[in-house]
């Protein structure tokens, strides 16, 4: 996988390049069949058109000889054309071509360059017959001078695409090499043997991912290089056939060096994830499984760094993926300071060191590694194949695989519901996703899987106690994320997001708060829990620590959500909603926390007359910016109040008879 890129590169790049050369020379090469309906065309317009290549009147006239290729344009002079053009008149010309076909689509443009040709000789003698000059028609003669070096206009149109080839060959250089020593090392009963061994797992951890980035700087430098020779090659035969002026292509020595430096961090970040993430599998197919999602995540942050008007600002210096392909435009525009550069260096340096920290935790942990769960939970209930009598009472319980597969098939679905039901009642369109999706889909895969529903959804009550910590939490926690909405409009306006989702609330409810509630309240606390908090989490369980699966459960939960600018509030919220379920056991406070916190914020929407009265929401934006000890205060007090609730949560779960530490 290392060298047939290298060796496909210029066989591709130079062949696509003397087949399109030949192409272009058949196609000016070519004969154009032209047709004229009604009267004769002019003779000097004849002979220009011949000027523009080879022609042949063609005898048929009619559009389904144009359609089927026996004529290639059809040309239709106006009656008594000359005259009118004497007189200082204008004349109609009409003109037919298939613009489905790549011929007619050729003469066409050379049929559109003699009548250019035709307007202009007419234009002139009439200025001519006037004592008037060509200047009488430009008065002002502009002049455009391009203020970019060719350094930089190179690096314009280079930072659009190049980071998008870097990504896929890094991943390339290191999906296959993090596979083999990780899943491929399960498969084939050498890891055993390996965990065995002296070394501690953060040496062998380490010893992986310095292999796999190994290959993957090896992989990005050569397919560079093979590239650039190519393009390099390409660029040389383009002079040769006068084709130079139509491409610019120079890079610095400098710029070069840059984007060398920057495949240690883009090769530290992607080693250290594969490795992660291949880890989970126990072979080498579910490795591939697991690491393709990868490649739609990966295009996201990159497509957004290629989005005009995005630039490396605070915000994005911070954001995996999307900072090194800012980055790297900025380099090639010569923008970028050592600021930038050590702010992104630092963040993808510390992902990915977040990214092996975990790989270690993987390799310290025999449950993990070496799995009882070996199938869906779906395949193992029996009902593809009859069950022995004796084992039909035993449920088997939901896996991570279990739960990857729910959440494979709600997003899309989801999606796909509010999209194509744009058009229907937007209580449909909710209630839909809701309930028939969200809760409908995990519901019905535990029933065909005979799982457990009471262990699954954690339907069971906890102490009472803990319902009073978690009101205290829950009022903690919309204080801190209020405050945190300030600032977060500060760096990432939402402009019309929340009129937008206003909007859709009042047309969903109809203006009545009971509907409102029971809509965008009650439902989501039902179902959303019962997806993620339930299925989704108790899943994860049978695989990662605590800490992971909240984290993992809380990233499906923003995702979900699709807005960007909610995704860091419904994160912290899945983090604090999930630390809950996992206390206490149950999914009732979760519930109840969902549906307290989705009301306050609906009912004030409803009062402020659906966001056109904002006196609230302005009053705590001027506070916070205007008293910044004030707001200090605030979130100090606020966080102590979430963590006190917090406290008396894990206090009174503690002396649960079935509490886990």
């Amino acid at each position: 996988m290392v060298l047939m890129p290298i060796l496909l590169y210029p066989l591709m790049g130079i062949g696509f390049f003397q087949i399109a050369l030949l192409q272009v020379s058949k196609v000016r090469a070519e004969v154009g069949r032209v047709a004229y309906r009604g009267v004769e065309p002019p003779a000097r317009f004849v002979e220009l058109l011949n000027e523009q290549g080879k022609f042949e009147r063609a005898e048929v006239d009619t559009i389904e000889a144009l359609q089927n290729g026996e004529v290639d344009v059809i040309l239709e002079f106006a009656e008594g054309h000359e005259e009118t053009l004497k007189a200082g008149g204008q004349v109609r010309l009409k003109v037919h071509y298939d613009d489905a076909s790549e011929r007619s689509t050729a003469v066409f443009h050379r049929v559109q360059g003699a009548m250019n040709a035709y307007q202009q000789e007419i234009l002139f003698q009439r200025l001519e017959s006037r004592g008037l000059t060509q200047e009488f028609l430009n008065p002002v003669a502009g002049e455009t001078q391009r203020a970019a070096s060719p350094e930089r206009r190179a690096g314009y149109h280079l930072g659009r695409f190049l980071p998008y080839l870097l990504l896929l060959m890094i991943i390339n250089g290191t999906m296959y090499p993090a596979i083999d020593i990780t899943a491929g090392e399960k498969e084939r009963g050498t890891l055993e043997c390996l965990l065995s061994s002296p070394p501690s797992p953060m040496e062998i951890v380490l010893a992986k991912f310095g292999v796999v980035f190994f290959f993957g700087v090896l992989s990005a430098v050569l397919n560079l290089a093979s590239l650039g020779l190519t393009a390099a090659s390409i660029f040389e035969s383009m002079k040769t056939q006068g084709l130079d002026e139509m491409f610019t292509l120079s890079i610095s020595w400098g710029t070069m060096g840059m984007i060398a430096v920057l495949l240690v961090p883009f090769t530290i970040l992607f080693a250290a994830v594969l490795v992660t993430i291949a880890s989970f599998a126990d072979s080498f197919k579910e490795a591939q499984t697991y690491i393709m999602p990868l490649f739609f995540v990966v295009v996201l942050p990159a497509l957004v760094s290629a989005l005009p008007g995005t630039e490396l600002t605070t915000f994005w210096q911070i954001v995996p993926i999307a900072n090194l392909c800012l980055l790297m435009k900025a380099l090639f525009l010569e923008q970028a300071g050592f600021t930038e550069m050590f702010v992104v260096f630092g963040s993808s340096c510390a992902y990915a060191m977040g990214a092996l920290s975990l790989a270690v935790r993987i390799f310290s942990q025999e449950e993990v590694l070496f799995p009882k769960e070996q199938a869906f939970a779906i395949f193992r209930s029996g009902r593809f194949f009859s069950r022995p009598k004796e084992n039909a009472q035993l449920l088997p319980q939901a896996g991570m695989s279990d739960a990857l597969m729910a959440y494979a098939i709600v997003f899309p679905a989801s999606y796909f519901i509010s999209a194509l039901l744009g058009g229907a009642p937007a209580w449909v369109s909710l209630t839909l996703q809701q309930w028939a999706v969200i809760l409908g889909v995990p519901l019905f895969l535990a029933w065909f899987a005979r799982l457990n529903l009471k262990e699954t959804f954690l339907l069971r009550h906890t102490h009472l106690l803990a319902y009073a910590g978690m009101f205290l939490a829950l009022a903690g926690g919309v204080c801190l994320v209020q405050v945190y909405a300030v600032f977060q409009n500060q760096w990432l306006p939402s402009p019309g997001f929340e009129k937008n989702l206003a909007d859709m609330m009042r047309k969903a409810s109809g203006g009545s708060l009971p509907v409102l509630l029971l809509l965008a309240a009650l439902s989501p606390a039902i179902c959303e829990e019962m997806m993620f908090r339930g299925f989704v989490l108790n899943g994860l369980r049978t695989r990662l620590s605590k800490w992971q699966c909240l984290i993992v459960s809380a990233m499906l939960f923003s995702a979900l959500h699709v807005f960007i600018y909610q995704l860091v509030h419904t994160f912290l919220l899945g983090i604090l909603l999930g630390w809950i379920a996992w206390e206490t056991r149950s999914l009732l406070p979760g519930i109840i926390f969902h549906f307290v916190n989705n009301a306050i914020a609906l009912t004030a929407l409803h009062y402020t007359d659906y966001g056109e009265k904002n006196e609230g929401i302005d009053d705590i934006s001027n506070f916070v910016q205007s008293s910044p000890a004030g707001t200090v205060g605030v979130v100090v007090l606020a966080a102590a109040v979430m963590v006190g609730g917090c406290w008396v949560i894990r206090r009174m779960t503690k002396r649960m008879p079935n509490a886990e530490e």
